[in-house]
């Protein structure tokens, strides 16, 4: 069972005490963070290379970049499924790179819901199951998780599936589930990753026009890795990275997209 009160004390230890940022109330600060992957023969490959990026606090960013850019590997930096080769990453004031395993582990469960492109959800349980299964996790008692698993896929728009399995759920109605879980322990961070990869156009718009909505409901930062450019028009911020770098970030009033240039 996840310690929330370790949590708090770990936050508390760990923020820093430099002047607020010109970013008002950064939730999420990459400072000169490089991630290194060795290889063969002395080869690596340095999929983040110096990079920098603050997050403000109930923001909508979203990370693009060709193939190899190196925003999946931003993506699990920030959410604390990989440690960086060097640098800090920050996460409500917590460096995460400092962080213990047990430590680390709290702030998956309590901090951050995840989003993921093929859902992950666990086939042999029901959509209510899935949803309640990280809240059982975190110590809730079964009848707390499974009342607010009933809420949350309630507001998702899945009342009626409660009790179905994933296989006998359509594409978009899984990633319904996903982000319902995703909300399971109110976090006040959703990483989505590629989150309308595997759907078709007018379900990913849906997905997007969710995921905006229970935003503004929950008050949580949404970090969404994709190649989608329909982020681009529900975003507040625009990441550029390309070659393990910060290439520009942008707000969404100055991005213009030409064809055949990402």
């Amino acid at each position: 069972m996840i310690d929330p009160d370790r949590l708090q004390i770990i936050a508390r230890n760990g923020a820093s005490g430099d002047a607020a940022m010109e970013s008002a109330d950064p939730i999420i600060e990459v400072r000169n963070v490089t991630r290194i992957y060795p290889l063969s023969r002395g080869h690596v490959v340095r999929a983040l290379d110096g990079l920098s990026l603050s997050i403000p606090r109930g923001s909508f960013l979203s990370i693009l970049g060709p193939s190899g850019s190196g925003k999946s590997t931003l993506f699990n930096l920030i959410g604390g499924l990989d440690r960086p080769s060097s640098g800090e990453v920050r996460v409500d004031g917590v460096d995460l790179t400092r962080l213990d395993p047990e430590a680390l582990a709290a702030v998956r469960c309590l901090k951050v819901g995840y989003i993921f492109q093929t859902y992950n959800l666990i086939p042999a349980l029901t959509a209510l199951q899935n949803v309640a299964a990280p809240m059982t996790f975190a110590g809730l008692t079964d009848s707390e998780a499974e009342e607010r698993a009933v809420l949350l896929l309630e507001a998702v728009g899945l009342g009626k599936h409660l009790h179905h399995i994933p296989e006998r759920l359509s594409g978009g109605q899984q990633q319904r589930v996903a982000i319902a879980r995703a909300l399971a322990n109110r976090p006040s961070i959703l990483l989505a990753d590629e989150p309308t990869g595997n759907l078709d156009r007018r379900t990913g718009e849906e997905i997007i026009a969710l995921l905006c909505s229970l935003r503004e409901e929950y008050g949580v930062t949404l970090v969404c890795a994709t190649h989608d450019l329909k982020m681009i028009s529900f975003s507040d911020w625009i990441a550029w990275i390309r070659d393990g770098r910060l290439e520009r970030l942008e707000h969404r009033s100055q991005v213009t997209i030409e064809e055949g240039h990402l």
